[in-house]
């Protein structure tokens, strides 16, 4: 586990902290980090792993302290039942991760760092500085991840769902087969730096994201260069490796094959 005290494994997660490139233990029951390069500042995180020796692994597991900045947060939402959206708090102090108190309907509350998310599952993590990368520890288990059924919504109300890949690669969305039977008007949206990626899906061309496009026109007899907002709907739309993403619902029946 990240942070649990054990020296040699938090010499390997420094280790690759500071290492040049990505780093990945994906056989299996092996027991490694997985290196995150993001600047997203709040990103949603990918649980690629589950917990050393076995089961679901614990959200202030997954990610370790090392390279973080005391106040960074981590936020981890219901995966299911009534409680389903709410979230728990942890705010970084002293290299331990400590509650915070949530405001819901049914008065304030504070989580006790028990809660676990199943691999595919995801979870936010707000650093204040996001110029250097931070790293997930864990078990890859024997048995993969290979797919995941995203919670029914309607146009009217539709359903979030936060996922991140289990595997130790980008998830490319537009990939044949990668997101199974996706309604009109279904979204993914990713977390950038500068701005989310809003990725739409039309029955009429697939996959795609408004983006801006640079145009020219004459005007009273001058031309005048400008931009306008078009359509994008080619090339590889995927979300990083070890990051996440909200999916948002407008139907029944969409698998993510992961």
């Amino acid at each position: 586990m990240c942070n649990d005290g054990t020296r040699g494994f938090l010499a390997l997660a420094a280790s690759f902290v500071s290492a040049a490139a990505l780093g990945a233990v994906t056989s299996a029951n092996a027991v490694g980090v997985l290196r995150v390069d993001s600047t997203v500042r709040r990103t949603i995180v990918a649980v690629p792993w589950e917990a050393v020796g076995g089961g679901e692994a614990r959200a202030l597991d997954i990610v370790s302290s090392k390279g973080l900045t005391p106040g960074d947060k981590v936020f981890v939402y219901s995966q299911s039942g009534k409680a389903k959206g709410v979230h728990s708090a942890y705010s970084l102090q002293s290299g331990a991760w400590d509650a915070m108190p949530v405001v819901t309907a049914d008065g304030v509350w504070k989580g006790d760092g028990t809660e676990t998310l199943p691999r595919g599952g995801a979870f936010q993590l707000w650093r204040s500085d996001a110029s250097k990368p931070f790293v997930l520890c864990g078990q890859a288990p024997e048995d993969a991840a290979d797919a995941v059924e995203v919670d029914p919504g309607t146009p009217a109300k539709p359903a979030y769902s936060m996922l991140g890949s289990p595997r130790t690669e980008p998830f490319v969305l537009n990939a044949e087969g990668a997101v199974e039977n996706p309604n009109e008007g279904d979204r993914i949206v990713v977390p950038q730096t500068g701005g989310d990626r809003v990725y739409e899906w039309r029955a009429a061309d697939g996959w795609g994201y408004d983006a801006k496009v640079a145009h020219t026109a004459e005007v009273a007899g001058r031309v005048v260069t400008g931009y306008r907002t078009a359509r994008k709907t080619d090339g590889e739309m995927s979300v990083p490796v070890g990051t996440g993403f909200w999916y948002v619902s407008t139907g029944s029946g969409t698998r993510i094959n992961w």
